[in-house]
């Protein structure tokens, strides 16, 4: 009986351990106001496993597009992507401290296909290294930063090349990616004369405040 106990714990040790230990992306929701030009913004990578080689399939696209494997979203009718170190290499992600080789593998204003390999397969590292970030997507908004709009961030198996991946020399590593979204945030005309007034309110308050100290 006590040995049961113990292999059960062992088990359920062991899943835990493995959860944690899964890689996670998740793009989140990133918001900016009107007249925002270009951003640099982290996709960041969760989790200890390790890894030798990742190709990053990253789209910008409209949220009226159909995301699909052999589907890619036109250029200019989003804001372009690049990457940091566009195009020699990814700059300050995972594998910049480490000998690595890099490739483009046919990415456009709208699309990133790049990919990393450890220049020694021997040593993976985790991806989780330098702080987790993936990659920093490099995005400008000229000629689509004065209306509201949001756009689709696509990484995972809805992108047009397939999900982002990674492996351990030819050993596929799990990654569980939540794709998101950027978008620009024009405020309300009531909003900002709601601003102004509650500006102007705290103006009145100041003044009253300092005349009762004189009195």
């Amino acid at each position: 009986m006590q040995r049961k106990v113990m292999l059960t714990l062992a088990l359920v040790f062991g899943l835990a351990t493995s959860a944690q230990a899964a890689l996670s992306i998740v793009v989140g929701a990133h918001n900016y106001p009107a007249g925002t030009g270009v951003v640099s913004i982290p996709i960041q990578i969760t989790g200890g496993d390790l890894v030798t080689s990742t190709d990053i399939n990253l789209e910008i696209a409209t949220m009226s597009f159909v995301a699909g494997i052999g589907n890619f979203p036109p250029t200019g009718a989003s804001p372009a992507i690049s990457w940091q170190g566009a195009p020699s290499d990814i700059s300050n992600n995972f594998m910049s401290s480490s000998s690595h080789l890099f490739g483009d593998a046919g990415s456009d204003s709208a699309n990133i296909d790049v990919f990393e390999n450890l220049a020694d397969p021997s040593s993976p590292i985790a991806a989780s290294t330098n702080g987790g970030v993936l990659i920093n997507m490099i995005v400008d908004f000229t000629g689509f930063n004065s209306a509201n709009n949001t756009w689709r961030i696509i990484l995972g198996p809805n992108n047009g090349n397939g999900s982002t991946d990674f492996f351990n020399v030819s050993t596929p590593v799990p990654v569980q990616i939540t794709d998101g979204t950027v978008s620009i945030v024009v405020p309300e005309p009531t909003s900002v004369v709601l601003g102004l007034f509650a500006a102007a309110g705290l103006g009145i308050v100041a003044i009253h405040k300092r005349r009762a100290r004189r009195a």
